[in-house]
């Protein structure tokens, strides 16, 4: 062909030094949208206060990733969820991290682009992940002392993550936004929860099934033949939360105090028992309630 008559399609990602081309990519190039840490006063102000004052703020002056590694890939994220580790993260931050900071760990989102070494996940897929609490995403064009101020959370219209930290979300799917990004924080909890061998038709007691870490474990054991029965506090809401716990595959829901339900229950007769309240007195009566070998 002629001198000039073919340009090959620039790549979103440069293959030399992996730098993202934003301009591709439809990303903007100057700043992007977060929620920082913008005061203090999560430790300082009354509780009463507060929510007058909240510790972040939305904002537009931070840059967008520049680059990516070849084990890394660039998300847009939709929906980040916000646990207990992000609220103790906020209190221990200084003064040098407010409106640099960012919190937020498990999230959903499109991947925008996949690093060199990424083979199966593509451009426009949509996915969930975590963020490693140790490290921080961060801009690689920045001198090495500003690592500590870049983006550290989920909570920003751009991130990057590591591969092995990022899954396909499922498809299809009825779950909303907000549970895909709740699934891998509390997923991957449940998982390492059941990573044991379930016998089919043993028997397991697991507090608080209707919601959360718990529920998702219910899931797990009762797919696998286990017998669950839910234990459940009463108060408001008790009727929702029974429905919720058979739904989620507990055979039968015991409502009423923890300590004292489980102490009206045969001893020895049960291999699994979730504790999500604590207390030693929760704990005794666990240990009255497992069988041999029971966990």
């Amino acid at each position: 062909m002629p001198n000039g008559a073919y340009r090959p399609v620039a790549s979103p990602v440069s293959s030399s030094a992996n730098t993202l081309d934003h301009r591709v990519l439809g990303m903007p190039h100057a700043t992007m949208a977060a929620v920082v840490m913008s005061t203090l006063a999560a430790r300082d102000t009354p509780l009463h206060l507060k929510d007058q004052n909240p510790p972040v703020d939305f904002t537009s002056h931070l840059r967008p990733p520049t680059k990516i590694s070849s084990s890394q890939i660039l998300v847009q994220v939709y929906a980040t969820a916000i646990d207990e580790t992000d609220v103790r993260a906020l209190d221990d931050k200084g003064r040098g991290e407010i409106g640099k900071w960012v919190p937020g760990r498990s999230f959903v989102g499109r991947c925008m682009t996949a690093g060199a070494d990424e083979k199966e996940i593509v451009r426009g897929e949509i996915v969930v992940g975590i963020m490693d609490l140790r490290k921080v995403s961060f801009d690689l064009c920045r001198p090495l002392s500003s690592i500590a101020h870049a983006q550290s959370g989920g909570l920003a219209e751009y991130i990057v993550c590591d591969r092995r930290r990022i899954a396909r979300a499922p498809y299809p799917t009825s779950l909303t936004l907000e549970q895909l990004a709740l699934l891998p924080s509390q997923g991957i909890a449940a998982a390492r929860a059941v990573r044991t061998l379930l016998v089919r038709h043993s028997r397991a007691l697991i507090m608080n099934a209707h919601e959360g870490v718990p529920a998702l474990i219910c899931q797990e054991m009762s797919r696998a033949g286990v017998n669950v029965t839910a234990l459940i506090s009463g108060g408001e809401g008790v009727h929702e939360a029974q429905t919720a716990c058979m739904r989620h595959g507990a055979r039968g829901v015991l409502t009423g105090s923890p300590a004292g339900m489980m102490l009206a229950l045969d001893e020895g007769g049960w291999d699994f028992v979730l504790d999500t309240h604590g207390g030693q007195r929760i704990y005794d009566a666990a240990k009255r309630l497992l069988k041999h070998e029971g966990k």
